[in-house]
């Protein structure tokens, strides 16, 4: 079991023992959608990709809450927004735009890289370099303007 994954476990077994009906179905979703994503996959399952289904579900009740208020539920959007905290108290601390941009800089300046000829390859070493670490949309952007695009 992967270090995350216990720590999933361990926060499930709080909630069950503290009746916390919000934090228990969170939990337990999660759990869910990673033996979902395990079975998919049917390979070995790696923190990357417990990563890639944590990002997904945050990504889901961040949507739900925009669609709940949009249909006047502010109940429901405000359940979905507490669920997205729990989701976010699990992932690793996002990088700044500073450090992403010294990452950009320093991917440019190794592979010699200029122009908008090179941007799918800058992206996919930033990207390698990230781990997860950062959005996609905004490393793109950043680099856009690193690469003076």
């Amino acid at each position: 079991m992967l270090k995350l994954e216990e720590q999933i476990e361990q926060k499930l077994t709080e909630a069950l023992r503290a009746r916390n009906e919000l934090a228990k179905g969170t939990y337990r979703l999660l759990k869910a959608a990673i033996k979902n994503e395990r079975i998919r996959l049917g390979k070995e399952f790696t923190e990357a990709d417990l990563l890639k289904v944590l990002r997904r579900e945050l990504k889901k009740r961040h949507e739900a809450s925009v669609a709940f208020q949009q249909g006047h539920k502010p109940e429901s959007a405000n359940q979905e927004l507490a669920e997205a905290e729990l989701i976010k108290e699990l992932l690793p601390k996002e990088l700044t735009e500073e450090e992403i941009v010294k990452v950009i800089q320093s991917v440019i300046s190794e592979g010699n890289l200029a122009g908008p000829e090179s941007f799918g390859l800058a992206m996919k070493k930033v990207m390698a370099k990230l781990a997860g670490r950062a959005e996609g949309s905004l490393v793109s952007k950043l680099l856009k303007d690193q690469l003076s695009l």
